[in-house]
């Protein structure tokens, strides 16, 4: 199976379930394009986004982080690192510019990727969290995952 490693909280949103029933990040954005479509494993890595203190989080994400229960800071420092935690398919790959006037661009969304002119959005879904993480290192880019 494929996997992306992408960096906590980010790589659990991606498989975390608002109240709607959608993941709360369902567009990964990239430098670059992919032209992979199907399953996919989420793989958080090792390192983690800088929140010490969550009251430094900028803004816009602030709100959206605590909507998604990662109000503290312990509760993002405790999550999973250097593991697979769950699955997503890539259904489409979009350059940024076709993706600002979809549903995908909301303010959410917005505050949790760069979607910044030349990117592109990765349209990820049906996520699914595993019960337990699974140990894995991660590497750069969509690589081959042999768990599970």
């Amino acid at each position: 199976m494929k996997a992306l490693t992408i960096r906590q909280p980010w790589a659990s949103l991606t498989i975390m379930l608002d109240k709607n029933g959608k993941a709360f990040k369902r567009v990964e954005t990239r430098s670059h394009r992919t032209n992979y479509r199907g399953r996919i494993a989420i793989h958080a890595g090792l390192a983690e986004e800088i929140f010490f203190p969550l009251r430094g989080v900028p803004r816009k994400e602030r709100p959206y982080l605590i909507e998604a229960g990662l109000g503290s800071d312990m509760t993002i420092h405790k999550m999973p690192h250097g593991a697979v935690v769950g699955e997503v398919t890539i259904a489409d790959c979009l350059p940024i510019e076709e993706l600002l006037e979809t549903p995908y661009c909301t303010e959410r969304e917005r505050a949790f990727g760069d979607w910044g002119k030349g990117r592109f959005g990765w349209i990820l879904e049906d996520p699914v969290l595993y019960d337990r993480p699974i140990p894995a290192r991660g590497q750069l880019g969509l690589w081959n995952w042999s768990g599970k």
